[in-house]
């Protein structure tokens, strides 16, 4: 289950503490090794709030580190924002794709001068942003990936420059071909076919059991209907479907 628009969170006294004493409110070293306890419970900390879900994409996150990355919502290479770095409100995690598609694009209507606070209205953002918009009142995300902006007029202009900015258009042939990938590389086929029907929802039932029998020479002799019960048993939570499916594959 993924998330709908995030809570407004604050630092721990504790590491509030820390920035303070580190930056003096002139927060612009992300890499300071004297914060790298501070990023590492960040991490944790917006995986779970997340529900390990990229801000963006909304696909699965893994909480293994080099497969997500922490996203500064505006780009803190923007000049005179590094002294955004550390603001709370500024940060969530991502797939390594949207990171590097979004990369330093701005987000805001208009430049702030030097002495301005981080902007909360949703008025003052170029596109979705988590902690202040419902994803579900910008975009509708439907099977295979395919991201559709709705709601207003701007809320349609938001949902448009997210999609832009960070590729999602193509997310279709992107997200089949990870899922590909990830059930031929595996070395257990009972449980890549199993994780495979539960990690890619989006993909639809006839589609993603045609992959698995491509993806999987073991397979060859098992009936499309057979790798098709099972993804409708595992979707449904039917575990007499499930059960008379592995039989039958040989699972």
């Amino acid at each position: 289950m993924t998330f709908d628009i995030l809570s407004k969170v604050s630092w721990s006294d504790e590491h509030q503490e820390r920035i303070d004493k580190y930056f003096k409110g002139q927060c612009s070293e992300w890499t300071k090794t004297s914060l790298a306890p501070l990023r590492k419970d960040l991490r944790a900390g917006l995986l779970k709030l997340q529900n390990y879900t990229c801000a963006y994409c909304r696909r699965a996150l893994s909480h293994e580190i080099g497969r997500n990355e922490i996203d500064h919502i505006i780009a803190k290479a923007i000049d005179g924002m590094a002294r955004f770095t550390y603001e709370r409100i500024n940060l969530v995690a991502i797939c390594k794709r949207c990171n590097k598609n979004k990369s330093d694009k701005p987000v805001l209507m208009r430049a702030l001068t030097n002495h301005c606070s981080y902007p909360i209205s949703p008025d003052d953002y170029l596109w979705v942003h988590p902690y202040i918009h419902r994803y579900s009142e910008h975009i509708k995300i439907h099977e295979g990936y395919i991201f559709e902006p709705i709601g207003g007029r701007s809320n349609k202009a938001r949902a448009e420059a997210l999609i832009n900015a960070c590729g999602l258009s193509s997310m279709p042939e992107v997200e089949k071909r990870r899922a590909f990938e990830s059930i031929s590389y595996a070395s257990d086929l009972h449980l890549s076919v199993l994780t495979a029907i539960g990690q890619y929802p989006h993909i639809a039932d006839n589609e993603l059991a045609k992959m698995i029998i491509d993806a999987r020479a073991e397979l060859t002799g098992s009936s499309h209907e057979t790798i098709l019960n099972m993804i409708v048993g595992v979707r449904s939570a039917s575990f007499e479907l499930i059960e008379k499916a592995v039989r039958a594959a040989s699972l």
